[in-house]
Protein backbone atom coordinates (compact mmCIF):
# COMPACT_ATOMS: atom_id res chain seq x y z
CA UNK A 1 0.00 0.00 0.00
CA UNK A 2 2.71 2.43 0.93
CA UNK A 3 4.57 1.74 -2.30
CA UNK A 4 1.44 2.42 -4.41
CA UNK A 5 0.83 5.74 -2.64
CA UNK A 6 4.38 6.87 -3.25
CA UNK A 7 4.12 5.93 -6.96
CA UNK A 8 0.93 8.00 -7.39
CA UNK A 9 2.55 11.00 -5.71
CA UNK A 10 5.52 10.81 -8.11
CA UNK A 11 3.19 10.63 -11.15
CA UNK A 12 1.28 13.76 -10.03
CA UNK A 13 4.50 15.68 -9.42
CA UNK A 14 5.83 14.71 -12.89
CA UNK A 15 2.63 15.82 -14.58
CA UNK A 16 2.78 19.22 -12.87
CA UNK A 17 6.43 19.69 -13.89
CA UNK A 18 5.62 18.83 -17.54
CA UNK A 19 2.77 21.36 -17.61
CA UNK A 20 5.05 24.14 -16.32
CA UNK A 21 7.67 23.44 -19.01
CA UNK A 22 5.09 23.73 -21.88
CA UNK A 23 4.17 27.37 -20.96
CA UNK A 24 0.80 29.11 -21.56
CA UNK A 25 -1.67 27.67 -24.06
CA UNK A 26 -2.83 29.40 -27.25
CA UNK A 27 -5.98 30.50 -25.47
CA UNK A 28 -3.99 32.05 -22.65
CA UNK A 29 -1.74 33.92 -25.11
CA UNK A 30 -4.67 35.69 -26.94
CA UNK A 31 -4.97 39.38 -25.94
CA UNK A 32 -7.93 40.62 -24.06
CA UNK A 33 -10.80 41.88 -26.19
CA UNK A 34 -10.77 45.66 -26.80
CA UNK A 35 -11.14 48.33 -29.55
CA UNK A 36 -9.41 47.30 -32.76
CA UNK A 37 -6.65 49.44 -34.30
CA UNK A 38 -8.14 51.54 -37.19
CA UNK A 39 -7.23 50.20 -40.62
CA UNK A 40 -5.41 52.50 -43.07
CA UNK A 41 -7.07 53.55 -46.35
CA UNK A 42 -5.36 53.60 -49.77
CA UNK A 43 -4.07 57.16 -49.25
CA UNK A 44 -2.58 56.39 -45.85
CA UNK A 45 -5.39 57.95 -43.80
CA UNK A 46 -7.51 56.08 -41.31
CA UNK A 47 -11.30 56.06 -40.94
CA UNK A 48 -10.83 58.20 -37.84
CA UNK A 49 -8.90 60.78 -39.89
CA UNK A 50 -11.68 60.87 -42.48
CA UNK A 51 -14.30 61.29 -39.82
CA UNK A 52 -12.49 64.26 -38.33
CA UNK A 53 -11.69 65.73 -41.78
CA UNK A 54 -14.53 64.73 -44.16
CA UNK A 55 -12.87 66.55 -47.04
CA UNK A 56 -9.83 64.31 -46.86
CA UNK A 57 -6.19 64.72 -45.75
CA UNK A 58 -5.52 67.49 -48.26
CA UNK A 59 -8.25 69.62 -46.71
CA UNK A 60 -6.67 69.14 -43.32
CA UNK A 61 -3.28 70.19 -44.68
CA UNK A 62 -4.75 73.41 -46.05
CA UNK A 63 -5.86 74.71 -42.69
CA UNK A 64 -5.61 78.52 -42.69
CA UNK A 65 -3.75 78.36 -39.40
CA UNK A 66 -0.68 76.91 -41.14
CA UNK A 67 1.72 78.26 -43.77
CA UNK A 68 -0.06 76.35 -46.54
CA UNK A 69 -3.22 78.36 -45.88
CA UNK A 70 -1.50 81.75 -45.89
CA UNK A 71 -2.89 84.24 -48.41
CA UNK A 72 -0.69 84.78 -51.48
CA UNK A 73 -0.03 88.43 -52.25
CA UNK A 74 -0.65 89.35 -55.87
CA UNK A 75 2.18 91.17 -57.66
CA UNK A 76 1.09 94.06 -59.84
CA UNK A 77 2.19 93.88 -63.45
CA UNK A 78 4.63 96.71 -64.34
CA UNK A 79 3.24 99.24 -66.75
CA UNK A 80 4.83 98.97 -70.17
CA UNK A 81 7.17 101.68 -71.31
CA UNK A 82 5.17 103.67 -73.80
CA UNK A 83 5.05 106.73 -76.00
CA UNK A 84 2.66 109.65 -75.45
CA UNK A 85 -0.11 110.13 -77.96
CA UNK A 86 0.47 112.73 -80.66
CA UNK A 87 -1.34 114.24 -83.62
CA UNK A 88 -0.35 113.55 -87.20
CA UNK A 89 0.61 117.23 -87.62
CA UNK A 90 3.53 116.68 -85.27
CA UNK A 91 5.26 114.59 -87.92
CA UNK A 92 5.09 117.50 -90.38
CA UNK A 93 7.25 119.81 -88.24
CA UNK A 94 10.05 117.32 -87.54
CA UNK A 95 13.28 117.57 -89.48
CA UNK A 96 14.75 120.75 -91.03
CA UNK A 97 12.67 123.90 -90.42
CA UNK A 98 11.61 125.22 -93.82
CA UNK A 99 11.70 128.99 -94.27
CA UNK A 100 14.03 129.66 -91.33
CA UNK A 101 16.49 132.48 -92.09
CA UNK A 102 19.13 134.13 -89.86
CA UNK A 103 21.08 137.35 -90.15
CA UNK A 104 24.42 136.72 -91.83
CA UNK A 105 27.06 135.45 -89.40
CA UNK A 106 24.61 135.83 -86.49
CA UNK A 107 22.00 133.90 -84.52
CA UNK A 108 19.31 136.55 -85.06
CA UNK A 109 16.12 135.19 -86.66
CA UNK A 110 14.80 137.26 -89.58
CA UNK A 111 11.11 138.31 -89.51
CA UNK A 112 10.24 136.27 -92.61
CA UNK A 113 10.83 133.17 -90.47
CA UNK A 114 8.09 133.95 -87.96
CA UNK A 115 5.25 132.30 -89.88
CA UNK A 116 7.09 128.97 -90.00
CA UNK A 117 7.94 129.18 -86.30
CA UNK A 118 4.37 130.14 -85.34
CA UNK A 119 3.10 127.02 -87.07
CA UNK A 120 5.53 124.97 -84.98
CA UNK A 121 4.20 126.67 -81.84
CA UNK A 122 0.61 125.71 -82.74
CA UNK A 123 1.52 122.06 -83.30
CA UNK A 124 3.49 121.83 -80.05
CA UNK A 125 0.53 123.26 -78.14
CA UNK A 126 -1.59 120.42 -79.50
CA UNK A 127 1.01 117.87 -78.36
CA UNK A 128 1.82 118.90 -74.77
CA UNK A 129 3.47 115.58 -73.84
CA UNK A 130 6.11 115.67 -76.57
CA UNK A 131 9.68 116.80 -75.81
CA UNK A 132 11.63 118.45 -78.63
CA UNK A 133 15.33 118.63 -79.47
CA UNK A 134 16.41 121.63 -81.57
CA UNK A 135 19.64 120.85 -83.43
CA UNK A 136 21.75 123.39 -85.36
CA UNK A 137 24.01 122.36 -88.29
CA UNK A 138 26.35 124.06 -90.81
CA UNK A 139 28.32 123.35 -93.95
CA UNK A 140 32.10 122.97 -93.84
CA UNK A 141 32.93 126.51 -95.02
CA UNK A 142 36.43 127.31 -93.62
CA UNK A 143 35.12 130.74 -92.61
CA UNK A 144 32.98 129.04 -89.95
CA UNK A 145 35.40 126.34 -88.91
CA UNK A 146 36.66 128.03 -85.74
CA UNK A 147 33.21 128.63 -84.28
CA UNK A 148 30.94 126.35 -86.27
CA UNK A 149 29.65 124.49 -83.24
CA UNK A 150 29.13 127.72 -81.30
CA UNK A 151 27.11 129.46 -84.02
CA UNK A 152 24.94 126.39 -84.64
CA UNK A 153 24.21 126.07 -80.93
CA UNK A 154 23.31 129.77 -80.68
CA UNK A 155 20.96 129.54 -83.66
CA UNK A 156 19.26 126.51 -82.14
CA UNK A 157 18.96 128.43 -78.88
CA UNK A 158 17.37 131.38 -80.75
CA UNK A 159 14.66 129.04 -82.05
CA UNK A 160 14.17 127.61 -78.56
CA UNK A 161 13.82 131.10 -77.10
CA UNK A 162 11.24 132.05 -79.74
CA UNK A 163 9.10 129.00 -78.89
CA UNK A 164 9.36 129.70 -75.15
CA UNK A 165 8.30 133.31 -75.69
CA UNK A 166 5.23 131.98 -77.50
CA UNK A 167 4.19 129.86 -74.52
CA UNK A 168 5.92 126.50 -74.99
CA UNK A 169 7.31 125.17 -71.69
CA UNK A 170 11.09 125.56 -71.46
CA UNK A 171 11.56 122.07 -69.99
CA UNK A 172 10.17 120.55 -73.18
CA UNK A 173 12.87 122.08 -75.38
CA UNK A 174 16.60 121.34 -75.69
CA UNK A 175 18.98 123.25 -78.00
CA UNK A 176 22.17 121.66 -79.37
CA UNK A 177 24.83 122.61 -81.92
CA UNK A 178 26.76 120.16 -84.12
CA UNK A 179 28.67 122.42 -86.53
CA UNK A 180 29.51 120.64 -89.83
CA UNK A 181 29.70 117.13 -88.35
CA UNK A 182 26.31 115.85 -89.61
CA UNK A 183 25.85 116.98 -93.23
CA UNK A 184 22.78 115.97 -95.23
CA UNK A 185 24.75 116.06 -98.49
CA UNK A 186 28.35 116.38 -99.68
CA UNK A 187 29.66 119.96 -99.43
CA UNK A 188 30.56 120.01 -103.11
CA UNK A 189 27.99 122.42 -104.54
CA UNK A 190 26.32 125.66 -103.51
CA UNK A 191 22.97 123.90 -103.25
CA UNK A 192 24.31 121.14 -101.05
CA UNK A 193 26.01 123.63 -98.75
CA UNK A 194 22.71 125.44 -98.37
CA UNK A 195 21.00 122.16 -97.41
CA UNK A 196 23.61 121.51 -94.73
CA UNK A 197 23.00 124.91 -93.12
CA UNK A 198 19.86 124.13 -91.16
CA UNK A 199 18.07 123.83 -87.81
CA UNK A 200 16.18 120.58 -87.22
CA UNK A 201 13.49 119.48 -84.78
CA UNK A 202 13.47 115.99 -83.31
CA UNK A 203 11.08 114.22 -80.91
CA UNK A 204 13.21 111.62 -79.05
CA UNK A 205 10.17 109.65 -77.82
CA UNK A 206 9.11 108.95 -81.40
CA UNK A 207 12.48 107.57 -82.42
CA UNK A 208 12.16 104.56 -80.07
CA UNK A 209 10.11 101.46 -80.78
CA UNK A 210 7.61 102.08 -78.01
CA UNK A 211 3.95 101.17 -77.62
CA UNK A 212 1.08 103.62 -77.17
CA UNK A 213 0.17 104.13 -73.51
CA UNK A 214 -3.12 102.34 -72.70
CA UNK A 215 -5.86 104.54 -71.29
CA UNK A 216 -4.36 107.80 -72.52
CA UNK A 217 -6.85 110.21 -74.12
CA UNK A 218 -6.46 110.36 -77.87
CA UNK A 219 -7.50 113.05 -80.29
CA UNK A 220 -9.47 111.84 -83.34
CA UNK A 221 -6.47 112.16 -85.62
CA UNK A 222 -3.83 110.88 -83.21
CA UNK A 223 -1.80 107.90 -84.34
CA UNK A 224 0.64 105.40 -82.83
CA UNK A 225 4.33 105.43 -83.50
CA UNK A 226 4.92 104.42 -87.14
Amino acid sequence: MRVAAVRRALLVAGALAFACERGPTAESRAPAEGPATPAETDDGSTPTDLAENPDGPEAAASDDSGPAGAAVESVAEPEPHCTPTFTKELLTILGPIDGLVFEYDKATIRPQSYAALDRIVAVLRDNPEILIQIDGHRDDDPHWRERAVEITRKRAESVRRYLIDKGIAADRLEARGFGPTQPLAPNDTKENRARNRRVELHAPALSDDLMLCPGRPRSPDSKPVP
